[in-house]
């Protein structure tokens, strides 16, 4: 589908969604693209990744493009859309977000700057669940370091702009990685490549509401960590877009447990295992803190969220340096499904 406006001055764009039996949400998401304010010409493209429950029909019933492809993941949809846009700049979004009526126009204003290759919208959640309000918690922490940053170096999918030539100069996202998306901004940013945050660009997201998934998927990114570690190994330190307090926890959590382990055959042992734990909970007041003003439940409850998220976090980066050692993967890519 796309939509003609009178306004020729602004760049052409092309909304990219990739879709693996979304039809859940699908529709809503289509309706929203259909409520763009943006005063020029845009179009939707839709690539249908092997879906088995007529997610592709229904779109072209409904008039869009749709690119159908066997099962290989959102990364590699994201590049075919690319390959066949006709816009001058790429949106990239999910099939289980609903834009706001303004998400491309605020997108898509930071590249109206030539210097300006990429731009990170945002995301929220209306749901009411207490997994899917602590995973808000989680992203509303890594929007506030965004705020405060000159420039972004990580932008996920679900809201992401970038110049069309560039993506394509550069190869498109990586199907090496889980977190491809994140690899291919830090691969432009290691270039000198500027990007920015443009938190006025909104759109509601479908969260985890089963606890058992959200510890499933934190898992996979700590594992998956090490691929990007072993190309970006600086990261390990110098990543301005998550917390440092998050790598400090699994430090401190994971010397909790060992010296309780060991605690088991030299008593001293438990009192440093008593020390660390302690320090562990002392890291998660300030995540508490700054929840309480929005969620008062949620903060209330952070710190059983975070203390399972880095076991998981543990366990998977644990998991990944072994594999990595070994010169296989075990886990498979949230791109494949």
């Amino acid at each position: 589908m796309t939509v003609k406006n009178e306004n020729k001055i602004l760049p052409s764009v092309s909304i990219i969604v990739p879709v693996f039996n979304g039809m859940s949400t699908l529709p809503d998401l289509l309706d929203s693209t259909e409520r763009q304010d943006y005063a020029g010409e845009y179009e939707v493209i839709l690539v249908d990744d092997g879906s088995t429950d007529g997610s592709g029909e229904y779109a072209e019933q409904r008039g869009y493009k749709v690119i159908r492809q066997k099962n290989q993941g959102p990364g590699i949809a994201r590049n075919v859309g690319a390959n066949n846009a006709r816009g001058e700049l790429l949106v990239f979004t999910d099939s289980d977000c609903n834009l706001d009526p303004d998400f491309i126009t605020e997108l898509t204003k930071p590249l109206l700057e030539p210097e300006i290759v990429g731009s990170q919208g945002v995301f929220y959640s209306n749901q009411k669940n207490i997994v899917a309000r602590f995973i808000q918690a989680e992203i509303l922490e890594r929007y506030d370091r965004e705020l405060k940053a000159e420039t972004v170096d990580w932008i996920g999918t679900y809201a992401a702009c970038y110049r069309k030539d560039v993506f394509l100069a550069n190869g498109g996202f990586s199907d090496i990685y889980s977190s491809e998306d994140a690899e291919f901004s830090i691969r432009l940013s290691k270039q000198g490549y500027k990007m920015l945050f443009a938190p006025k660009a909104r759109c509601q997201h479908v969260n985890y509401e089963n606890f058992f998934k959200f510890l499933r998927f934190k898992y996979k990114r700590a594992y998956w960590t090490i691929w990007l570690y072993k190309k970006y190994p600086e990261r390990m330190v110098s990543d301005k877009m998550t917390p440092s307090a998050r790598k400090n926890m699994m430090v401190v959590l994971s010397l909790a447990a060992a010296f309780l382990v060991l605690g088991l055959f030299n008593g001293w042992a438990l009192y440093l295992a008593l020390l660390f734990a302690v320090i562990f909970i002392l890291y998660t007041i300030p995540f508490s803190v700054r929840v309480w003003r929005e969620d008062k439940l949620i903060s209330v409850l952070s710190p059983l969220f975070l203390t399972a998220r880095t076991i998981c976090y543990i366990f998977g980066f644990a998991k990944g340096i072994i594999d990595y050692s070994l010169g296989k993967q075990t886990v498979k890519r949230s791109a494949a499904k």
